[in-house]
């Protein structure tokens, strides 16, 4: 996405895509039925069907796909946790971001949403 991004000639482009068929039976709950599972579990002991450890994995890919734009390079699995601290640091030190806080901000109430 970022050699596209620097290299594409028009501003509204798009890279050259193809189309790959994955084999699935059903489509899955979705969110909803995700977070009903995870109620049931609480309240019934069902089994997960997204458990935790099996959730880190989207997170480790999410960090990989940050460092490899970070870094403009491939990365290896399992990511190398002690090599994405230090990147994170490193963008954290060089950070110019400026917080501002806010005083007078009200909290939302969701029971009446």
């Amino acid at each position: 996405m970022s050699e596209w991004s620097r290299t594409a000639e028009h501003g509204f482009g798009k890279p050259g895509t193809w189309k790959v068929h994955i084999p699935t039976s059903g489509s899955g709950p979705q969110h909803q039925g995700i977070l009903q599972n995870f109620s049931d579990a609480i309240r019934k002991g069902t089994k997960l069907m997204a458990p935790a450890a099996e959730g880190i994995h989207s997170v480790e890919l999410a960090n990989a796909m940050l460092q490899s734009s970070f870094e403009e390079r491939q990365v290896e699995f399992p990511l190398d946790g002690d090599a994405y601290a230090r990147l994170l640091k490193e963008k954290i030190d060089a950070s110019t971001f400026e917080k501002k806080e806010t005083t007078d901000a009200i909290a939302s109430d969701f029971d009446n949403a």
